[in-house]
């Protein structure tokens, strides 16, 4: 539980602390799966088996930006992947992605579970508004968020 804390932490106190190679810029935001760097997937993952993490505010924040990748048949197109994983659903970033829609839709429906207030608390949140480690609104720039298919 205090690794998950400390995950969230790092996002809340994103303006004033950076770890070394632990942004939150672009590319933390980015579904580029599989998911084993450190990323917005990666700590929604991690934290979303936990009540008392799915209840922070600093979760809702982050599934509030990773709900911007949904598109409105409720898929998802990774914005970035792993060359070596080309061959595989989540290797493409031009099409859906049944695995990687499988793993954002479970932590959500994990999060619903067990916070159903929180998810109008998540709606409500303008994700990609919310600003990075830099001080600066980090928008998507590639896949659904951007309006491409």
């Amino acid at each position: 539980m205090d690794a998950g804390i400390t995950l969230l932490q790092c996002w809340s106190n994103r303006a004033t602390e950076k770890p070394y190679l632990f942004g939150h810029g672009q590319n933390f935001r980015k579904l580029r799966p599989p998911f084993f760097w450190y990323n917005i997937a990666t700590v929604l993952d991690a934290t979303s088996h936990y009540s008392p993490l799915v209840r922070h505010p600093a979760f809702r924040e982050l599934l509030a930006v990773a709900r911007q990748w949904f598109t409105p048949d409720g898929l998802i197109i990774p914005q970035s992947v792993y060359l070596s994983f080309k061959k595989y659903s989540f290797g493409q970033k031009k099409v859906p992605s049944p695995w990687t829609t499988l793993f954002l839709s479970r932590i959500c429906k994990r999060a619903a579970e067990t916070d159903p207030d929180g998810i109008q608390v998540v709606l409500s949140i303008d994700g990609p508004s919310l600003k990075g480690s830099k001080g600066k609104p980090v928008r998507a720039e590639t896949g659904h968020a951007k309006g491409k298919r």
